[in-house]
């Protein structure tokens, strides 16, 4: 059990290696051409340098000019250091300090597994106390192959059946077979194991091997990698050897965990409980195997490896920025951050526009350049301060120009089409919340805006596009010449207005109860009005007349006038309550567009989140999203506040108004007011004798493309 234990230890430990050394070995320097040599440094080397490192640390180097695929690079070797290094690209007779460590890997890794290649002799040895590991196991092994009649087989693997007659073939091993019971018991199934096991370390030892004898200068830090990690397996397989039961127990196995043995039924109990013996004892030299691993370790924990290579390229990065980083930064922040300032709105804009287009037609020239453009602009972020900033900049401006006129020329067709469609929609918004019930004909009329929508959804042709412009601008003609007249409500509201807010809005009164009681208010303005048309009415006839002596006595003559009079004042409280009733459904109902009306003549507009609304984030979305509509469409300032119960603060013409007095001056001045409500229903309704507010709810309100934001778009119309 120590045994397996150690050597799954082990197989653990040479695994990571064994994977990294597969993924980075095609990076080291398998395929690539490379040459070094010692040099000194020129006087012209010399003075870039200076700009960036200590004189002392350039004078204690050891350099070597190198060639990797053709491109030319100085390796400083730091104060003898086999783990400091800083490696200079020579491009064009012109130096750069490389900071990349990826890049430092690709150019230091032939010239480390150059510098530190193991010579024959190493590899010889580790290749002979191998062989003498694997000699030392195999007497026993291959006496039990012969007891077992498997040296005979010539397949690999083998079935059952061939095993059972490779072992009848010897006396002694069928003799055991037939006494023990056949191939379905612990001597059977442990001969299959046995041929398994047997060529799976036959095969593990080939690899090792075969992986030893192919090591040069060029591939030994992953191929030596790939030895460790076969090693392990060695380990792994030889722990599991050691518990098959046809062979004896370990030596020193301790007898008391036999005990319980006996209360296992089949073959379910531990693997030491079925120890046949019928083999001899295995010889695994531990001791060789660990200076196996002792020779191996002593050239991988030189930088040969993938992982110490990428170790000291990844040190060697960070020892040059720390020399280069702050003259760099200092040199080229500045220039990066003001391009990126011009840059990032652009490019955000070009790229977000036109793969929108390319969702729409599929064009090869604006797919390709919009490719190359966001490959530059990521490139141009890789690089950071480390490139020339000017050139950059001016092949952004070059690539942006170009895709910008590319973009144009595919949406010229397009956009139009889908700008139309946006007026469209949302004038069948306002139309349709223009009427508590829409009539049958409008519907009709947003089933086709929601059809033909739909439509520019879909991918197009320069050629495809034109019929639906034609149908949208036919829809549009018919969705703004249906109309109905404003209605009682909005005349009231008209008339009534300046008087009902004089009055409600001096009231102490909560803000529920003025706009409940505006309706009274109008109702008592038509009274008054009415009662003033009675005075004038009685002024000019009855009491003239009577002046002049022009109207006869009698009782019968004073019944008729009093008539008269009685019926005009039923006249005045029907015209009050009609006044009333109009007034009231003002309250609840008035048609959406004389909002659109008014807000397309304010400078000033309020969006209010109301209770839990103002903790949405859709319902915030939606709250900016209209906020960017109004303003585009001239409405100068417009605040976003939140409300509860009536509460809010707020800044109206340089004065801030806070608490319940902040909604009762947004009503009392009538500057129109978006209000969000919390809720599920979903409604837009324009509504109030008092005030001017469109109230909104549901998913009317949800998101940045809104239909409140989309309401609005109509105000361009206007």
């Amino acid at each position: 059990m120590k045994k397996a234990m150690l050597y799954l230890t082990l197989s653990m430990s040479a695994l990571s290696l064994f994977a990294l050394s597969l993924v980075l070995s095609n990076a080291g320097a398998a395929g690539v051409t490379t040459s070094a040599h010692y040099i000194q440094i020129n006087s012209t080397l010399s003075g870039y340098l200076a700009q960036y490192l200590p004189p002392s640390l350039v004078k204690s180097s050891y350099n070597y000019s190198e060639m990797v695929n053709g491109a030319s690079y100085i390796i400083m070797q730091l104060n003898s250091s086999h783990v400091s290094y800083i490696v200079v690209n020579v491009t064009g007779g012109k130096y750069s300090i490389m900071l990349n460590s990826t890049d430092i890997y690709a150019s230091l890794s032939p010239f480390l597994l150059n510098k530190y290649a193991p010579n024959q002799s190493a590899i010889s040895t580790i290749n002979s106390t191998i062989a003498a590991y694997r000699s030392d196991a195999n007497p026993p092994i291959a006496d039990c192959l012969q007891e077992t009649g498997l040296n005979r087989l010539t397949v690999y693997p083998a079935d059952n059946t061939s095993i059972m007659l490779a072992c009848e073939s010897v006396p002694n091993c069928e003799r055991t077979l037939t006494q023990l019971g056949g191939m379905n018991t612990p001597f059977g199934s442990g001969m299959v194991q046995f041929n398994m096991q047997y060529h799976e370390m036959n095969h593990t030892y080939s690899n090792i091997f075969s992986l030893l004898s192919g090591v040069n200068s060029t591939n030994y830090g992953a191929k030596l990698g790939m030895v460790e990690s076969n090693l392990s397996s060695i380990g792994t397989q030889a722990a599991a050897l050691a518990q098959n039961p046809l062979f004896p127990l370990p030596s020193g196995f301790p007898v008391s965990q036999l005990a319980p043995c006996s209360s296992y039924s089949g073959n379910t109990g531990p693997w030491y409980c079925y120890s046949i013996g019928y083999c001899g004892y295995l010889a695994f030299n531990t001791s060789r195997m660990s200076q196996a691993n002792l020779e191996l370790n002593a050239i991988l924990s030189e930088p040969v490896t993938p992982k110490n290579i990428m170790a000291v390229s990844e040190n060697s990065s960070k020892i040059a920025s720390s020399y280069v980083m702050p003259i760099i930064v200092k040199k080229n922040t500045t220039q990066l951050n003001n391009m990126l300032n011009f840059s990032y709105p652009e490019y955000n804009s070009i790229v977000t526009n036109a793969t929108f287009l390319l969702g729409r037609f599929n064009n090869a020239t604006l797919s390709n350049a919009l490719g190359n453009f966001t490959r530059f602009f990521n490139s141009i972020i890789s690089k950071g301060i480390y490139q020339n900033i000017s050139v950059s900049s001016t092949n952004f401006n070059s690539m942006l120009s170009n895709l910008t006129g590319l973009y144009k020329l595919v949406g010229k067709n397009y956009y139009p089409a889908l700008n139309l469609s946006k007026v469209n929609t949302a004038l069948s918004l306002l139309k349709q919340i223009d009427y508590k019930h829409p009539p049958a004909q409008l519907t009709n009329l947003s089933k086709q805006e929601s059809s033909l929508n739909a439509q520019l959804n879909g991918t197009f042709t320069s050629n495809s596009i034109a019929p639906l412009m034609a149908q949208l601008e036919s829809l549009n003609s018919k969705i703004n010449s249906f109309g109905g007249s404003p209605g009682a409500g909005s005349l009231v509201k008209s008339v009534d207005y300046g008087f009902v807010s004089a009055l409600v809005s001096g009231s102490s009164a909560s803000i529920p109860s003025k706009i409940s009681s505006a309706p009274l208010y109008a109702a008592l303005l038509s009274f008054i009005i009415a009662l003033v048309l009675i005075g004038i009415f009685y002024f000019m006839t009855y009491y003239k007349l009577k002046k002049a002596k022009r109207i006869r006595k009698g009782k019968l003559v004073r019944r008729a006038w009093m008539l008269l009079f009685s019926v005009l004042f039923i006249v005045a409280l029907l015209y009050a309550y009609v006044t009333f009733v109009a007034a009231a459904g003002a309250n609840h109902f008035l048609p959406a567009s004389l909002f659109i009306s008014r807000m397309s003549h304010t400078s000033t507009a309020v969006i209010a989140l109301n209770g839990s609304s103002q903790y949405s984030a859709p319902a915030l979305a939606c709250a900016n999203s209209t906020k960017a509509v109004l303003l585009a469409n001239g409405v100068k300032n417009v605040s976003i506040i939140r409300v509860q119960n009536y509460s809010c603060s707020v800044t109206l013409n340089s004065a801030t108004y806070n608490g319940t007095s902040c909604y009762n001056k947004i009503l009392s001045t009538a500057t129109p007011m978006v209000q969000i409500e919390a809720g599920n229903s979903n409604y837009i309704t324009y509504k109030g004798m008092y005030g001017a507010v469109l109230y909104a709810s549901g998913n009317y309100t949800q998101g940045s493309s809104c239909a409140l934001s989309t309401l609005f778009y109509a105000m361009r119309q206007n």
